[in-house]
């Protein structure tokens, strides 16, 4: 599809946001192929209008959907990926400071998450913070043309930093199939070919 440039951007299109109004400000490339976009959000976070920063891969596919803020007007106008593979934001705030303050953020992603194949698929989440983190919910969903959908949950209740929590799904089948992984706002997806219970990374 072209527009009237002769421009065209039919490689993806993607949304985010809920019910409410959602904005993006800013969006950078970021150093594994993906884009980190920051905003504000009226559909999550705490207040009605909070920071947003979201990270997608290159597809544009949500790895990181994380809010800041408290019960006033929070926004994000610029973001860009530090040395260190964080996130340094700046925009608004008038829920700290002395009211409508200049506002800087320094973000890292939480956790972790990895996907092996072989034997069924294993899933690695890993603790990147320098503190403990405790009581989390994770989701596992896969799909694929030639299996049925399958989903699982469940809690990780503690993860001391830089440890893993793994689990193992054996699915059975024969076709491609993508694998969907949540934990504390981050996500991640991969896609499979499945062999019976044998799985390669495509």
């Amino acid at each position: 599809m072209n527009n009237s440039f002769g421009l065209s951007y039919d490689e993806w299109n993607k949304t985010f946001g809920g019910a409410r109004m959602d904005v993006a400000h800013s969006v950078q490339q970021t150093k594994d192929g993906g884009y980190i976009v920051a905003g504000i959000t009226e559909s999550f976070g705490r207040g009605n209008d909070d920071a947003w920063l979201i990270k997608t891969d290159e597809d544009g596919n949500e790895e990181l959907n994380e809010t800041f803020g408290g019960n006033k007007y929070d926004a994000l106008y610029s973001v860009q990926q530090t040395k260190d593979g964080n996130y340094i934001a700046a925009g608004v705030t008038e829920s700290f400071g002395r009211g409508d303050d200049a506002w800087l953020i320094k973000a890292k992603i939480p956790i972790s998450i990895d996907f092996s194949g072989g034997f069924g698929i294993k899933i690695k989440f890993k603790n990147l913070m320098n503190r403990g983190l405790s009581n989390l919910e994770y989701s596992i969903s896969l799909n694929g043309y030639f299996i049925n959908s399958h989903s699982f949950n469940g809690i990780v209740t503690s993860l001391s930093p830089g440890n893993k929590f793994s689990i193992r799904i054996i699915p059975f089948g024969i076709g491609y199939i993508t694998a969907v992984a949540r934990i504390d706002g981050v996500s991640k997806i991969f896609h499979f070919l499945l062999l019976g219970v044998f799985t390669l990374i495509v």
